[in-house]
């Protein structure tokens, strides 16, 4: 299995890049999570997207945002349905931490809302939790933040 990341500013995606996020954006966090919400938003604008290509299949994603102060912010993150149980989502964020450690030397927070079922995933990458258990488009979040520089 052959893992690939692409890193780019909303401006600089292809027409297709745009498409398969789209795609899997709304057949994970929409129809899989039968969550009907506006998934696409000004912050897209503003992100880098951060794709996991594995073997030349759109395998994952997550977006970066408000990356310009000391805390930055990581979401959307998503592995698709046929790369799930391969432990991939830990090379997705390795890849958004790395991104931000070399390129923004301001950071020194990473600021998440994680599905409150994702939190142990989370924890093991060095996050820890920061609010109470809320609704965010009526599925359970926490609030979790880390350290840039855990390891």
């Amino acid at each position: 299995m052959k893992l690939n990341f692409t890193i780019l500013d909303f401006k600089d995606l292809t027409t297709m890049q745009l498409f398969l996020i789209g795609k899997f954006r709304q057949q994970v966090f929409v129809v899989e999570q039968n969550c009907p919400y506006q998934d696409f938003d000004d912050i897209d604008l503003e992100s880098k997207h951060v794709i996991l290509w594995v073997d030349e299949h759109f395998g994952g994603y997550c977006r970066i945002y408000s990356y310009h102060n000391i805390v930055a912010h990581i979401g959307r993150v998503m592995i698709t349905k046929p790369f799930r149980n391969k432990e991939l989502a830990y090379n997705l964020m390795d890849k958004a931490h790395s991104y931000l450690i070399s390129e923004h030397k301001n950071v020194k927070w990473i600021k998440i809302s994680a599905q409150n079922h994702l939190t142990n995933f989370y924890k093991n990458l060095g996050y820890y939790t920061t609010s109470d258990m809320y609704l965010e488009d009526n599925i359970p979040h926490i609030e979790m933040i880390r350290n840039i520089n855990r390891y």
